[in-house]
C-alpha cells in the first residue's frame, strides 16, 4: 500500500528521460536517440527500485512501533476504565431532582 501511495505523491520517472536527467522529447524515426533516451529511462527506474530495497526493514520497524503503540493505548483505556469504575462504582446512583416538577 505505501508503495502505491509513495508513487502517485512522488512522480519521479517521466517519459523521455536519459541519463542526464533532463526531459528530451522524442523524435520519431530517429531510433538510436529512443534507444538512449530509453536506456536513461531505464537506469532511473532502476536507481529508484534500489531505493526500494531499503524499505522492508523500516517496514518492519514502523509495524513494530504501531504494534507497540496499540498496546500503550489499550492499556491506557483499561486504566481509564479501571479509574471510572473506582469513582463511579459498579452499582447504579440514585439520581435525584430530576423530576418535571409536576405532581
Amino acid at each position: 500500500m505505501y508503495l502505491i501511495l509513495y508513487s502517485f505523491w512522488n512522480p519521479c520517472v517521466k517519459e523521455g528521460m536519459s541519463s542526464t536527467n533532463s526531459y528530451q522529447p522524442y523524435s520519431a524515426g530517429n531510433i538510436p536517440a529512443l534507444a538512449n533516451k530509453n536506456a536513461g529511462n531505464i537506469q532511473v527506474l532502476e536507481s529508484k527500485i534500489t531505493t526500494l530495497e531499503d524499505l522492508p526493514p523500516q517496514v518492519k520497524e514502523n509495524t513494530a512501533s504501531i504494534k507497540k503503540m496499540s498496546e500503550q493505548i489499550f492499556k491506557m483505556s483499561m486504566a481509564q476504565k479501571s479509574a471510572a469504575t473506582q469513582f463511579a462504582g459498579t452499582t447504579p446512583h440514585n439520581i435525584t431532582g430530576t423530576g418535571t416538577g409536576k405532581k
